[in-house]
């Protein structure tokens, strides 16, 4: 069994990018902090833990989604990032039975929003909103998974 780290960061990407929009714009998603950008969501921190023998796998991956909205000074107004937060976790929410696709032999595979953060910066030229949001992926796999 390979590590699934990048399975699921590129999974999620795949769910967000395109899918959350404030004002008929689109709002691009980065798996790294962009200069220059104003509003973005940000797959930010990834770590995980496992639990696995030979003929089972299973584990805890953990990974921050930032909604990130900055604004110049005297237009602060905290509705935007949430918004964005708001159409992440629309987007995110799974349904009963939901799996993500992973593949690799991973047969059971479930989203949790397990937090969230509200957080509000200054910075030089304005206010910098951002919303936290911190997913549980739980993942395990049946016999025979590592060859």
């Amino acid at each position: 069994m390979k590590n699934p780290s990048y399975e699921i960061l590129k999974t999620i990407y795949a769910a967000l990018n395109g899918q959350v929009t404030i004002n008929s714009v689109t709002v691009p998603v980065y798996t790294f902090a962009p200069t220059g950008v104003n509003r973005y969501i940000w797959l930010a921190a990834l770590r995980g833990s496992e639990d696995w023998t030979k003929d089972e796998f299973g584990g805890n991956w953990f990974i921050d989604i930032n909604c990130i909205d900055r604004v110049a000074n005297g237009q602060e107004n905290m509705k935007v990032v949430f918004d964005i937060a708001d159409q992440v976790m629309q987007t995110l929410q799974p349904t009963p039975n939901a799996k993500l696709s992973l593949g690799d032999g991973i047969t059971d595979h479930r989203l949790q929003l397990v937090g969230s953060r509200d957080l509000t910066e200054l910075t030089e030229d304005g206010v910098e909103f951002r919303v936290l949001l911190e997913w549980r992926v739980m993942l395990s796999a049946g016999d025979n998974v590592i060859t």
